[in-house]
């Protein structure tokens, strides 16, 4: 763990510098970086780390080793918010966008618990998987109805693959403040978590308000989900796969798999971000793809080794 932050820092100082120098450059070289490349890479390491560690506390607070923001619909949620919003109010600043997108995770995951519940029995993870994936194949399915009845712009469009392109640095202030908070708090449940990863009984036994400690996880997910839609649409996989990575890493001691989660999701996306700017210059791969594309094979290779 001791030589692993530092390399996870090293590797994020040096994929930071890779995103500000790669690309064409014109006569305003330094004007491009700070403008443009500079704010798009800081955006892509609150989306890795925000996404990351909210698929970490979704999986421990419950027990479901397949829970992620995109799985159990809080991604699809809150982009049909924004895709709504932008469409009802065309030019809306990024203030009330990530306010939507905030409302659209919460809507999404009270009516995925809501669902998952109705059947008698136990709310099981099995259960709240499935409702998870109905519910975001049905809200997907709406907003991208929504995106082509309007005939939203291009750079709307191109959300619905997880994209970091056209960011500036007024669109980083609302969605940094709340992944800032959602960090914090995520950060400050790790003790609990470990309790809560003991399973309900012990928990409580141990002295663990669960109820309330799954309200405050469930708080900080929306705010770590609904910025990262509102910054990047709905990319899919690194809340999923990240976690898995860190706890073959250093375990699942939360104290000290947290930190290594958010820099494993930040320089995900970081990396994604170099690839899809870069592998079809002087178009882009939308970074929801090249994800999907390392995080199918590696969970896959996760579910045959028996590591979920």
């Amino acid at each position: 763990m001791k030589s692993l932050l530092p390399l996870l820092i090293a590797v994020l100082v040096l994929l930071l510098l890779a995103n500000l120098i790669t690309g064409p450059l014109g006569g305003g070289d330094w004007r491009l970086v700070m403008e443009l490349r500079l704010p798009r890479a800081l955006a892509a390491i609150l989306v890795g780390a925000a996404l990351a560690v909210a698929g970490n506390l979704m999986q421990v607070s419950t027990g479901n080793p397949m829970a992620s923001p995109s799985l159990l619909g809080l991604n699809a949620g809150a982009f049909l918010a924004v895709v709504c919003v932008g469409a009802a109010w065309p030019g809306i600043g990024p203030l009330w966008l990530a306010m939507s997108a905030l409302l659209g995770a919460a809507l999404a995951s009270a009516l995925i618990y809501a669902t998952a519940g109705m059947a008698e029995g136990a709310l099981t993870p099995t259960r709240l998987v499935l409702a998870g994936t109905a519910i975001s194949l049905l809200l997907g399915a709406l907003a991208s109805m929504v995106t082509l009845y309007f005939n939203l712009s291009h750079d709307l469009i191109s959300w619905l693959a997880g994209s970091l392109q056209g960011l500036f640095w007024t669109d980083l202030l609302v969605p940094a403040v709340l992944v800032m908070a959602g960090l914090a708090g995520a950060f400050a449940l790790a003790s609990r978590l470990d309790l809560l990863a003991l399973g309900d009984h012990a928990a409580t036994g141990l002295g663990l308000d669960v109820q309330t400690t799954r309200l405050w996880c469930n708080l900080a997910v929306v705010m770590l989900a609904g910025a990262a839609v509102a910054l990047a649409g709905p990319v899919g996989f690194v809340g999923l796969v990240v976690p898995h990575m860190a706890r073959q890493l250093v375990g699942d001691r939360q104290g000290t798999k947290m930190p290594v989660v958010m820099l494993l999701g930040a320089n995900l996306l970081l990396l994604a971000d170099l690839i899809g700017r870069n592998l079809a210059a002087p178009a882009e791969v939308p970074v929801g793809i090249l994800t999907a594309l390392v995080g199918v094979p590696v969970f896959l290779w996760q579910l045959r080794g028996g590591r979920l």
